[in-house]
């Protein structure tokens, strides 16, 4: 995770009278475009190869097929046309607008203007790189507050008895499944833990229909309450069988 503030300043005033630079709220607009502007080419990390390798033996003909075709060189029109969207976010940094603050009244030109920007990197790309593309493309339209800054760390190994656990319980709870490392879009604090030799894996112990996922973080986010009891039921199995005597 990199989460990135844009400061746009200048001198307020009457909603009347704008600058020449039309205010801080139009500084910020020309400098958002110019973030939207910014190409992120699709590029596959080794651990996001590896996911794709495994996904795509376990998936179904079409899906498995198009993700197995996932290798570099790219195929690019191939990937925008076959590979699902919550797939194609894993080959590619992402550079999200979320929040826009400015002003607080119609006729009146604020002072200061901000917005943050939810960048997602891959984890064998730069985020001294990005910053300096988005503040070249910015330039002296606005100015960068980092907020947050995530450091890639290694995966915990496969090779444990934790994960020996899960596999088995998976496999029991979920008879024909596949289980693998994944790499998720999202982030959690799992960093810090392997970051100091702890080993760490996040797991999602509840199905989720493809209809469900897309709520996510949204106003409906939702899954069934069946896949949250069996999720329940599950967890409680691996946390039985690892801390068993």
């Amino acid at each position: 995770p990199l989460w990135v503030r844009l400061h746009a300043d200048g001198l307020g005033g009457h909603g009347a009278g704008p600058p020449a630079d039309g205010g801080t709220a139009a500084k910020l607009v020309r400098a958002l475009a110019a973030v939207e502007r910014l190409e992120t080419p699709y590029h596959l990390a080794p651990d996001v190869a590896r996911m794709f390798a495994a996904a795509g033996r376990a998936k179904g003909r079409t899906q498995g097929a198009a993700m197995l075709a996932v290798h570099e060189p790219l195929d690019v029109p191939r990937i925008e046309r076959e590979v699902s969207p919550g797939y194609r976010i894993l080959l590619r940094d992402t550079v999200t607008i979320t929040r826009i603050s400015a002003g607080n009244t119609v006729n009146v030109i604020p002072a200061h203007a901000s917005a943050d920007l939810d960048i997602r990197l891959l984890p064998d790309s730069s985020a001294d790189a990005m910053l300096q593309r988005i503040a070249a493309a910015v330039g002296t339209e606005a100015k960068l507050e980092v907020l947050l800054r995530g450091e890639a760390t290694p995966a915990s190994s496969a090779n444990t008895e934790l994960y020996q656990v899960l596999t088995r319980v998976m496999q029991e709870a979920e008879p024909g499944s596949t289980v693998a490392p994944v790499v998720g879009a999202g982030t959690t604090d799992s960093r810090f833990f392997r970051a100091r030799g702890v080993v760490a894996y996040g797991i999602s112990p509840f199905k989720v229909n493809y209809y469900d996922a897309d709520s996510v973080h949204g106003t409906d986010e939702r899954i069934r309450s069946r896949f949250f009891a069996e999720g329940v039921q599950l967890m409680r199995s691996i946390v039985r069988e690892f801390c068993a005597p």
